[in-house]
């Protein structure tokens, strides 16, 4: 999930973040999923939490703000929105919608580039043996984007057309000097000693080929 932060934008930006519950709950056992949501950071009031939305009437959510959230403490974040929820069903659909401002962000982006919401079931393992744990832990990631690769973008032409000209340039002053004129005689040079080395060998062949003359035939068979 992303964010914009260009310099143009002004005031919040409205982001929703869902939690999705699926699986099989036989015994109805009762478990708790709990949201983590980084509202405060650097003295800064950076995210919102306008609303909180479920699907299953009997879920009972409770909110809160703490200092520390979830099992994996976060350096960076002073201030935590906590969302828990007591779930029975097998599936449960809880959305967190938040706020963040764009201006706060801005401040905050040569610290921090990303913001983590996490989410995490919990159950009374006394009573109950929970499988695929590694599912029991989710996170929602946000990038703050900034504008520097739209900045950067006209540097980029800039450098490619400057190194353009640059090798016309060099063709310019070689094309004057000579360069490629030389180089054409030389390959024209080459291109002759070839052809003729060619004829000769083939006149050199031809000549081999050719057969005796008769006297020799003869003489060679009276010295035997």
């Amino acid at each position: 999930m992303y964010v914009n932060t260009s310099q143009e934008l002004r005031g919040s930006d409205y982001k929703e973040f869902p939690f999705n519950i699926h699986g099989e709950n036989l015994f109805k056992a009762e478990f708790q999923l709990q949201i983590c949501v980084p509202i405060k950071l650097q003295g800064l009031r950076l995210i919102t939490v306008k609303k909180l939305t479920k699907t299953q009437d009997y879920t009972v959510c409770t909110q809160s703000r703490e200092r520390a959230c979830g099992s994996d403490p976060v350096q960076h974040v002073e201030e935590w929105h906590s969302v828990s929820c007591a779930i029975s069903s097998d599936k449960e659909n809880v959305t967190v919608a938040v706020e963040i401002s764009v201006n706060e962000a801005k401040q905050v982006l040569r610290d921090v580039t990303e913001l983590q919401i996490l989410g995490e079931i919990s159950f009374n393992k006394s009573l109950y043996e929970g499988l695929n744990a590694e599912n029991h832990r989710t996170k929602i990631t946000v990038i703050f984007l900034q504008d520097e690769a739209r900045h950067s973008l006209p540097l980029i032409i800039g450098s490619s057309v400057a190194g353009l000209l640059v090798l016309i340039v060099i063709i310019v002053i070689l094309f004057k000097c000579g360069f490629f004129k030389r180089k054409y005689q030389q390959l024209n040079s080459d291109s002759v000693r070839k052809a003729q080395t060619k004829s000769e060998n083939s006149l050199t062949e031809d000549q081999d080929q050719l057969p005796r003359a008769l006297g020799e035939t003869v003489s060679l068979s009276s010295n035997l």
